[in-house]
């Protein structure tokens, strides 16, 4: 026997390699998650959010007058800081979020958060001014909003204004709707609040488990414009725009596929 058989023992056989399996399953895609529960208002009423800052929608802009000699007649609580996480899945859009600036309006309670692109929106701008008046309308007309309104935006967490390739759609996974700023030119107030409407019933409608997306879904989300139309104070040409895109699916499926 030679010494490496004295000091180690007979070489065992290599065993047979394992009969190959089922190759594993890819691990299930990333999904945004919403954001972490505010803490409380500080003096200045401003809430803070996973380290971020949003001020009441209402410092978005300040009183006529306000403004020393020279200085612009806004005001801002809110900083510019760096709200990227808001980004939706790959299969989504290619939204582009880094630079924004954060306000929150609160409605039956709930904060929902408001997120401004800079790179889209700058303060002191119309279309600044426009998402204050977004956000008043909404707060003015939820108290009057029916049921099925104020479930779905129980279940919203943010509205992110930006532009994108693509028209305002909802992120569902996370509570989130974009809505592309270049669409203001053609909405009223109160309509922009009825499409904050309409896609949070987006999201109600993934979290209860029922599609989406499609023809039937779309309906039911312009539906749901058409009945708060009172509370949310559309104009008759709106809703019959609304009720025309509901009856006609062809005339739907060609709004949901054109660029703004």
């Amino acid at each position: 026997m030679s010494i490496f058989s004295r000091l180690f023992g007979k070489k065992k056989p290599t065993p047979a390699p394992a009969a190959p399996g089922p190759s594993p399953s890819p691990p299930p895609p990333a999904v945004p998650q919403p954001p972490a529960a505010p803490s409380p208002p500080a003096a200045d009423g401003t809430i803070r959010v996973e380290g971020l800052s949003y001020c009441p929608f209402a410092a978005l802009v300040a009183p006529a007058g306000a403004g020393a000699a020279g200085q612009p007649a806004w005001a801002f609580a809110g900083k510019v800081e760096d709200r990227s996480k808001f980004k939706p899945p790959a299969n989504e859009a290619n939204v582009d979020l880094k630079a924004t600036y954060g306000a929150f309006m609160n409605l039956g309670g709930r904060n929902v958060l408001i997120v401004i692109d800079k790179a889209a929106v700058q303060p002191g701008t119309k279309d600044w001014d426009f998402i204050h008046k977004i956000a008043a309308t909404l707060t003015a007309a939820y108290p009057s909003l029916d049921a099925q309104a104020k479930a779905a935006l129980g279940v919203l967490n943010a509205v992110i204004y930006t532009k994108s390739p693509l028209r305002s759609f909802a992120s569902v996974a996370g509570g989130w709707f974009f809505y592309d700023v270049d669409e203001f030119p053609n909405a009223t107030a109160a309509f922009a609040a009825s499409n904050i409407v309409h896609d949070a019933n987006h999201v109600w409608q993934d979290r209860n488990h029922r599609p989406h997306t499609g023809p039937e879904a779309e309906a039911a989300c312009w539906q749901l414009q058409v009945v708060n139309k009172d509370a949310l104070g559309l104009q008759p040409y709106e809703v019959t725009y609304l009720q025309g895109l509901i009856a006609d699916p062809g005339l739907s499926k060609k709004r949901m596929e054109e660029n703004p």
